[in-house]
């Protein structure tokens, strides 16, 4: 990388940003299945459940991830995240 301030900006600007929340299209789009589906999952008790901030729907990318890594165990109705 050179040395140049703008050069480093628009490097910056032009790498993809890896939001901590996830809205339900970025969800979707990351698990390679429709929106539709993540719905259904979550109703249906095989997907963690999203926080809800507001009118907003979003998942922490963490929580999602540790789900992964833990096998996408089946969530408790208990614990949500």
């Amino acid at each position: 990388m050179s040395g140049n301030p703008v050069d480093a900006t628009k490097q910056m600007a032009s790498e993809k940003v890896s939001p901590n929340m996830l809205s339900l299209p970025q969800v979707a789009e990351d698990f390679g299945v429709s929106e539709r589906h993540i719905r259904r999952l979550v109703d249906g008790g095989r997907f963690p459940q999203p926080v809800k901030l507001g009118r907003l729907v979003r998942w922490p990318r963490r929580a999602l991830e540790e789900w992964v890594d833990d096998g996408c165990p089946k969530p408790s109705r208990h614990c949500r995240r």
